[in-house]
């Protein structure tokens, strides 16, 4: 008797521990992976919590500032940072300015792989407050936050540009 306790006892504490141990918490890492390539971390619903309410992982609780870098380009100041969600495993641009930001203007997200090679950029409108890019897959990659500027507008959205301001990569 005492062993049919004791297997019976031990079986259900073996079941419990396989349950916890494919259960995904809310807290749990939810990388979203190259799906949230491009995507909004505003709007993008990567994060589904119990109840399939959803957030963007601009709305991680974990999310911090990995790199900044204040600028200063043509009066125009400001703080540039590069936002990561560990949640999501995504980084993307954040412009704080000081001042109303010019026309000919762009956000810029980049991706490298860790040799170096770039892998993909996006480039997102700033305006005058915060801002914010796209945001861009950084499991196993290295993300950088820049600002570019355009001689004119003929020019914005292309890679020719007058001056680019960007993070280190993170």
């Amino acid at each position: 008797m005492k062993n049919k306790l004791r297997n019976a006892v031990l079986a259900v504490g073996i079941g419990l521990l396989s349950i916890l141990a494919t259960a995904t918490p809310a807290s749990a890492a939810s990388q979203c992976g190259s799906s949230c390539d491009y995507q909004d971390p505003q709007t993008f619903w990567a994060i589904t919590e119990p109840g399939g309410n959803g957030q963007g992982c601009a709305y991680d609780p974990a999310v911090y500032t990995a790199k900044s870098k204040a600028y200063n380009v043509g009066g125009y100041t400001g703080v540039l940072e590069l936002r990561y969600s560990p949640r999501c495993r995504t980084v993307w641009t954040r412009l704080q300015s000081g001042s109303e930001w010019g026309y000919y203007n762009d956000l810029r997200i980049e991706s490298f792989y860790t040799s170096g090679t770039q892998r993909t950029y996006d480039n997102g409108s700033a305006g005058s407050g915060n801002h914010f890019s796209n945001m861009l897959n950084d499991a196993g990659y290295l993300g950088r936050a820049c600002i570019i500027t355009y001689a004119d507008e003929i020019y914005i959205g292309t890679n020719t540009y007058s001056s680019k301001i960007c993070t280190d990569k993170f």
